[in-house]
């Protein structure tokens, strides 16, 4: 009395962890923590699958390299150096947060990630024999 299941390769959980990150992501974004908003993205996007990471790995370095060169800043006044490495982090954040997210969601799109029912066994059964199981 085995059936059998048509399982994809991604599990529902995956799924609700995914859009969880995205759900936080765009909360962070809504109040302008525009830097918060883009580390979040760049530790997101480290549980992507290995296809998706792969995709989006020069991006994410680029990115990475351009707040590292934050600091390199110098100035005579502390306050003046944390200022001004602030605003270029702020700068960056803004520049390349939108861009970033937008391809990650299109690449978790393309892979049909943000579908709910992806993932979920389904059973060669028409509904009639399931309810007559389930009663």
């Amino acid at each position: 009395m085995t059936e059998e299941k048509e399982i994809k390769s991604v599990i529902p959980s995956y799924y609700s962890f995914i859009m969880t990150g995205l759900t936080e992501l765009r909360e962070i974004w809504a109040v302008k923590r525009y830097v918060d908003a883009l580390n979040y993205a760049l530790n997101l996007s480290t549980f992507l699958p290995t296809k998706l990471k792969q995709q989006i790995a020069e991006d994410k370095q680029r990115i990475k390299e351009q707040l590292k060169s934050v600091e390199s800043i110098s100035e005579n006044k502390y306050d003046k150096m944390i200022e001004k490495a602030q605003w270029k982090t702020r700068k960056i954040a803004i520049a390349e947060l939108e861009p970033f997210v937008d391809k990650m969601i299109k690449l978790l799109d393309s892979e049909n990630l943000l579908t709910q029912q992806y993932g979920i066994p389904t059973r060669k059964r028409d509904l009639k024999s399931i309810g007559d199981a389930l009663a």
